[in-house]
């Protein structure tokens, strides 16, 4: 057996969002200082398993890492740990607000554990097989064994990142069929996370596509606008462009119109449920089920509360991006409501 050199790439990839700034004030953001990479899992090291994870956090005054938390993956709990262990390491010169340090409370990085060998990224035989008897399977309908084999995939820890991102948009294609839009979203998401790399060029578009429908659906505007910018700068993409520009445009508008917005939410498995915010006012409706706490991290600001109901909150313009994080018991379910700065006229 050829002794391959293996290496860890750690990617790591800001996630800023176009911020509304405070007219008064003047923040910068925090500069890495050290990022370490990660450990590599030994067991997944043995075995050839690749994967990524994508983890929120807070950088307070002095630069240093608070509350890492694990908002997706590629889904092994060794590389979540990992990571977590890496980015408490961290440190930032800090932010700073008005030239005075500043807490950092919204900072998103990804983090990609790749081993580098001798061969070419790509699927090996034995996913081969496997993938294209469950694609059969899906197209003629058999749909309780296919969905055996992929849970089956999923639990193999061997597959690298080619094999991941096509497992996942398999896994998306079985949700499509039996109509669990949540679960096609987040196989979805996890089959663009590669940004286009593994997945051919019309495949990435069509997921993207896909993609933006379900966060249009779920209301979850300001992903779906996300989406559509990622949809805009994929290649060949003209097309898929000019038919989703107009729906583009209402989405653009109701950001800064008067309609009530009412978001179904649903705590996961992970124990809590994001959304990247699109108004500064929002409460709470419909609630059923036990709840933890409710965390809203801005770029500039971070807040908790707790959970009731006929209650609004409203964040101030000056924390700039937010995205909430309700945490609780998994299938606790709500409405998370956002509010108009100027409620409609009855």
């Amino acid at each position: 057996m050829k002794t391959l050199l293996l290496t860890l790439i750690l990617v790591l990839v800001p996630f800023h969002a176009i911020g509304q700034k405070a007219q008064e004030s003047v923040f910068h953001r925090t500069i890495p200082v050290r990022q370490d990479a990660p450990e590599y899992p030994s067991k997944a090291h043995s075995l050839g398993q690749e994967g990524w994870v994508m983890v929120s956090f807070i950088i307070d005054k002095a630069g240093n890492v608070r509350n890492p938390i694990v908002v997706d993956s590629s889904g092994l709990k060794d590389f979540e740990l990992a990571a977590l262990a890496a980015v408490r390491k961290f440190s930032y010169r800090p932010a700073t607000l008005n030239g005075e340090p500043a807490e950092q409370s919204q900072t998103r990085h990804k983090i990609v554990f790749q081993l580098r060998g001798v061969a070419e990224p790509g699927a090996r035989g034995k996913f081969v097989r496997w993938y294209r008897k469950i694609l059969e399977q899906l197209r003629e309908g058999n749909l309780e064994l296919a969905k055996r084999r992929i849970d089956n995939l999923h639990r193999t820890p061997t597959w690298n990142l080619y094999e991941d991102a096509w497992l996942w948009w398999l896994d998306s294609q079985y949700q499509a069929q039996v109509g669990n839009d949540r679960a096609q979203l987040k196989a979805l998401l996890r089959a663009v996370a590669y940004e286009g790399v593994y997945l051919p060029e019309n495949l990435y578009l069509v997921a993207l596509k896909r993609l933006y429908v379900i966060q249009s659906r779920f209301v979850h505007i300001a992903d779906a606008l996300k989406t559509f910018d990622d949809i805009k700068t994929a290649e060949k993409s003209a097309a898929v462009v000019a038919e989703l520009e107009n729906y583009a445009d209402r989405l653009r508008r109701i950001v800064t119109g008067d309609e009530i917005l009412t978001v179904e939410g649903s705590v996961p498995a992970i124990g809590f449920w994001q959304h990247t915010m699109l108004r500064r006012t929002l409460q709470f409706d419909n609630v059923n089920g036990e709840f933890r706490e409710l965390e809203i991290r801005c770029d500039r600001g971070v807040g908790r509360f707790n959970i009731e109901l006929n209650r609004s909150l409203t964040i101030p313009d000056s924390w700039g991006d937010c995205r909430i994080y309700v945490y609780g018991f998994e299938g606790s379910q709500f409405q998370l409501v956002e509010l108009p700065s100027r409620l409609p006229t009855q």
